[in-house]
């Protein structure tokens, strides 16, 4: 063989022969490295700064929502609540007189009786005395209240058909408030006795209609069929013998929880 093409050897050495560098890791609280130390009092001083906001922040939220949850005179010396008649029968006497029977809670809180005259026979106009600050909230029983319900107690007794609540889309009273205006004390000082009034109205129009119809099915029920209408009827519009009165709200100025 040419000596040009002689094969060679290459010895290669062992890897396992190196040592293997030991890395200390580098810790930011004690290093003395220039950059770490100027990395570690920029995160330090970023930190009390965000500390301090934060609880700046946290302090001046539970001033506001504290704040608003001391004695409602120092807002205004009265809670007006309008209390609007629009039926002006059966209906409005229990509604008006659970009013007068429920004691308002607070002595800065007043039930105002108006007469719904005062806004022009419009539903829809009691809620501008709401709505430019007048007065925190208004109660609303609507028109023909006791009309509708004497239709379905007539016909109850008297029809073959199936029969449905006459409140199946509008409730008989309407509570309008906004508690945009203080959220604390709408919701402690002046919804909870609009609903102990509301509901004592209901209870009390209720027994009354359930003794009526009582009477009038007593009266009535002149053969097998006609009792078997009559009863499945009842049940169509329990609503009526339970809570003839119930209301729907319309928070019409929704505000923040911590407002």
């Amino acid at each position: 063989m040419h000596p040009r093409y002689r094969l060679g050897y290459i010895i290669a050495e062992d890897p396992s022969s190196y040592q293997i560098p030991t890395i200390e890791p580098v810790h930011i609280w004690n290093s003395s490295n220039k950059d770490i130390v100027s990395l570690r009092k920029n995160l330090l001083r970023q930190w009390i700064f965000a500390s301090i906001e934060l609880w700046t922040v946290i302090f001046l939220i539970s001033t506001i929502y504290f704040g608003s949850g001391s004695n409602p005179s120092k807002y205004t010396d009265n809670l007006d609540v309008n209390i609007i008649d629009y039926d002006g029968d059966l209906a409005g006497y229990y509604f008006t007189n659970a009013f007068r029977q429920t004691a308002s809670g607070n002595s800065t809180l007043h039930w105002c009786y108006k007469d719904s005259s005062d806004f022009n026979h419009n539903v829809d106009d009691t809620q501008d005395e709401v709505q430019n600050g007048k007065v925190w909230a208004a109660v609303v029983l609507r028109a023909d209240t006791t009309r509708l319900i004497n239709q379905s107690f007539a016909a109850l007794a008297n029809t073959t058909t199936t029969l449905i609540s006459p409140f199946i889309s509008t409730l008989p009273i309407l509570v309008i408030y906004g508690d945009g205006r203080n959220t604390f004390t709408v919701n402690t000082y002046v919804l909870p006795p609009i609903r102990s009034a509301i509901a004592k109205a209901s209870a009390q129009y209720g027994q009354y209609l359930r003794s009526t119809l009582i009477h009038n099915l007593s009266s009535s029920a002149n053969s097998a069929n006609n009792y078997t209408q009559q009863l499945f009827n009842t049940f169509q519009i329990g609503s009526l013998l339970v809570d003839p009165l119930s209301a729907s709200y319309q928070n019409i100025h929704p505000g923040s929880p911590l407002v």
